[in-house]
């Protein structure tokens, strides 16, 4: 681990002028301290001479007496190098591992230091192992020379046996000055040059990764000065712009491929406001004008003055993900429509099989209801007859009785209220007559509703009839919310399918007295409009309410199929998408909503007459 330095003139003068002062020195002590100084001597003229730094410490080593020498250099306490030499053939030490050696010392080397900081000079008597190297003696002398209050330098002389003691040469003051000033200066050029040649390395990878990141990149990577233009840009960044080499760029500003000045602003203000981007979309323009789409981050570097100085960025192309995303996105869409769609398909069949599942519920209630309503409408008729009769009788009668026994009748008929209830029995047929009535018009509504409903062919229709329908069949929805009020105009017969525009009919119906309701307070009843009317093209119906309405921001939704302003569970939100595909796909006609003059909804549905409708037949009305 040892390095071989040569040294500069300042060093060599140090030397000369430091061995010139220790022979001086040697001149007035004893022979034993002549004898040290003298090999220390010649040690240091090794240094002039060129023979280095090691050879230097084994005439230290000599010089001290001892047969083994252990010198660590320390940074901040950190352990740096590593000397080891002994004059002992059989001494092995393990040197220290570079990576486990300069590492952080353990709580004894740190113990060591502190005593060294203290004392400089610290003999060990008895057993003593080395701070590093795991050398082991009897007789140990510690030197530390600190440098700006931290010990850089500690000398080790060990001995196995109890032969060797260094106190005499270290009562030479020089010659520990001596000692101190050699290495302090190897340590400080030591380190002067070991920190230079890291760095110039460290230098030299920085450089190399940066260009092999540079040059290798798949992104585009490009530097900039202030103005923009262009200082370095990588391989892939020519090749995204479609240029061969860089001096085809020469003077041109990076920011002139940005597509727009919206972008190009954008960019300079980001990045000078907050000295950084990350992941900003942007849309470069190659030579060839195609629009590419990326992602960049950059950074600016400022000077002293907290001006830029340059731009560093990299751009990554993510127009094949874009266009992935876009077709994901598409294929999403067309997925959901078609998922809708089933949904749609399917609870169309659902509602289909509910009507004609209604219609047979309906023509069976019709029938049974139609049998004994005969029976009474038969007996009923023979019954009034019958009463006829028997009121004849009884008149008859009275003029008959002799005049003695009219005074007895007149009793009789005042005891059972006969006159009563001749007068009461009109009033009881006639009643009893328009409910019987009622039930014919209701059974035969029944009947034409669940044969239209059983039906899905083209046939002719009535609006007019087909409304009083179904609004016999809504009865029950109405009766306790609203009055309704017709208005309906001579009609012509039209030709479409009865039972899907009857299942509108009763849809718009049902759907205004559900708004009326939740409009009304309770005791209170609402109104209900239907109309009809037509054109030169149309045939038209309207049901209009006194509802809440339905606000303009969502008139747009109402026909797309599930969606509802019902409560859950009260509502499909398909009941008003099918209407929507049975008026315009299926008839080729319109079905629109608006503002009622009651304050609620007005639906209208118009059915052409022949082939398609105008649309000068649509007014003021709003078409969804």
């Amino acid at each position: 681990m040892s390095i071989l330095y040569l040294w500069a003139v300042p060093g060599l003068c140090l030397v000369f002028i430091l061995s010139v002062i220790l022979f001086r020195t040697c001149r007035r002590k004893k022979r034993s301290l002549k004898d040290t100084s003298e090999l220390l001597a010649e040690g240091m003229l090794d240094l002039v001479h060129g023979k280095g730094f090691n050879s230097f410490l084994r005439v230290v080593n000599s010089a001290m007496g001892s047969k083994s020498l252990i010198l660590v250099f320390f940074e901040n306490t950190i352990p740096i190098d590593f000397h080891f030499f002994s004059r002992d053939p059989a001494l092995r030490i393990k040197v220290p591992e570079q990576e486990k050696f300069a590492g952080p010392p353990d709580r004894h080397v740190f113990g060591v230091l502190d005593e060294l900081r203290e004392k400089q000079i610290v003999c060990r008597d008895g057993h003593y192992r080395s701070l590093y190297g795991g050398l082991e003696g009897k007789n140990a002398l510690l030197l530390g020379f600190s440098y700006q209050g931290r010990v850089y330098a500690v000398f080790q002389f060990v001995d196995r046996d109890r032969s060797f003691c260094g106190r005499e040469a270290l009562e030479n003051p020089t010659l520990l000055k001596t000692l101190n000033a050699v290495t302090q200066h190897f340590y400080i050029d030591h380190i002067q040059t070991e920190k230079r040649r890291k760095a110039e390395t460290a230098l030299r990878s920085s450089e190399e990764l940066y260009r092999l990141i540079f040059e290798e990149s798949m992104d585009l990577v490009y530097h900039t000065d202030a103005g923009g233009r262009i200082l370095a840009l990588n391989p892939a960044g020519l090749e995204l712009l479609g240029y061969n080499t860089e001096s085809e760029l020469r003077g041109r500003r990076f920011h002139e491929f940005f597509s727009n000045d919206e972008q190009r602003d954008f960019y300079f203000e980001m990045i000078r406001s907050q000295r950084e981007i990350r992941d900003m979309e942007v849309i470069l323009v190659n030579r060839e004008g195609k629009k590419i789409f990326c992602l960049e981050s950059a950074s600016a570097s400022f000077d002293s003055l907290g001006e830029v100085k340059s731009y560093t960025g990299i751009i990554k192309d993510i127009s094949e993900r874009i266009e992935l995303e876009k077709e994901l996105f598409n294929a999403n869409i067309e997925l959901s429509e078609a998922n809708n769609q089933l949904k749609k398909v399917q609870t169309q069949m659902v509602q289909t099989e509910k009507m004609a599942s209604i219609g047979q519920l309906a023509a069976g209630l019709a029938h049974e209801i139609n049998n004994p309503l005969g029976f009474v409408r038969s007996n009923f008729s023979t019954l009034k007859r019958y009463n006829e009769f028997l009121i004849s009788f009884a008149d008859d009668v009275s003029g008959r009785i002799t005049p003695e026994k009219i005074a007895a009748l007149q009793k009789l008929r005042q005891k059972y209220r006969i006159d009563e209830i001749k007068a009461d029995l009109g009033a009881v047929f006639t009643e009893t007559e328009e409910g019987m009535n009622r039930m014919m018009d209701i059974v035969q509504n029944l009947r034409n509703f669940s044969h239209d409903s059983r039906s899905g062919d083209v046939g002719e229709l009535d609006l007019n009839k087909a409304l009083k329908s179904s609004l016999v069949i809504a009865r029950n929805e109405i009766k306790y919310h609203a009055s309704v009020s017709l208005e309906l105009s001579d009609l012509p017969v039209i030709r479409c399918r009865p039972g899907e525009i009857k299942q509108i009919m009763l849809n718009l119906i049902v759907n205004a007295a559900q708004a009326v309701r939740d409009r009304v307070k309770k005791g209170e009843k609402g109104r209900i409009l239907i109309s009809t009317f037509s054109g030169d093209s149309f045939a038209c119906f309207s049901i209009e309410d006194s509802g809440h309405g339905i606000p303009s921001e969502i008139r747009s939704k109402i026909f797309d199929p599930f969606f509802t302003t019902k409560d859950v569970g009260s509502g499909t939100g398909l009941g008003l998408s099918i209407s929507y595909d049975i008026v315009v796909h299926k008839h080729h006609g319109r079905i629109l909503v608006g503002d009622s003059s009651l304050g609620g909804a007005i639906f209208t549905v118009m059915l052409p007459l022949l082939g398609l409708g105008s649309d000068d037949e649509l007014g003021d009305l709003e078409e969804v």
